[in-house]
């Protein structure tokens, strides 16, 4: 099936070929041009977060400065997905990405949210993702099963959050 359709597209070029010589320059000549413009756009959005994360460095300077002080001056925002930021990995490296949160209804399996944001840690986003449950579903659920930092403010202050086993992980009760 695939063989054929590549088949099809090459026969279609090779006759575009034949009736214009000049159409495969122009074809690599339009390539190039929306390059440059995917380049450029991609430049700009680049400056957007690079300015949105000095302004949040400049913000966290004044709550955490110690923090701050330990870390590098500049930030840095990636040319090739300026959406992304830049996170430590369990290797050590620090490249581009994503942080990726998911609910899942346990008994069933099955994955009921996702969340995908540029935060490098999960605090705050418990409300959230419950507000994208109910959405969804039409209701909240009756608990969440999180890590510690997942409730924290400004989540934590609506919901009722108690221990549960060895403190790494607490249940988030309604």
């Amino acid at each position: 099936m695939v063989e054929a359709a590549v088949a099809r597209r090459l026969a279609a070029l090779k006759e575009e070929v034949g009736r214009d010589p000049q159409a495969v320059s122009r074809r690599s000549q339009a390539a190039r041009e929306r390059a440059g413009r995917e380049t450029l756009e991609r430049a700009e959005k680049a400056r957007a977060a690079l300015a949105r994360l000095r302004a949040e460095k400049a913000k966290r300077r004044t709550t955490h400065p110690q923090d701050e002080a330990r870390k590098k001056a500049e930030p840095e925002a990636s040319l090739t997905d300026p959406d992304a930021r830049r996170m430590r990995f369990a290797d050590g490296a620090v490249r581009a990405a994503y942080n990726v949160q998911v609910a899942a209804a346990p008994g069933a399996g099955v994955i009921v949210a996702v969340m995908t944001t540029d935060r490098r840690n999960d605090a705050g986003l418990a409300l959230p993702m419950v507000e994208a449950i109910a959405g969804r579903y039409g209701r909240a659920p009756n608990q969440l099963l999180v890590d510690t930092v997942y409730p924290a403010f400004p989540s934590a202050p609506r919901r009722r959050v108690s221990p549960v086993e060895e403190g790494s992980i607490q249940r988030v009760v309604d």
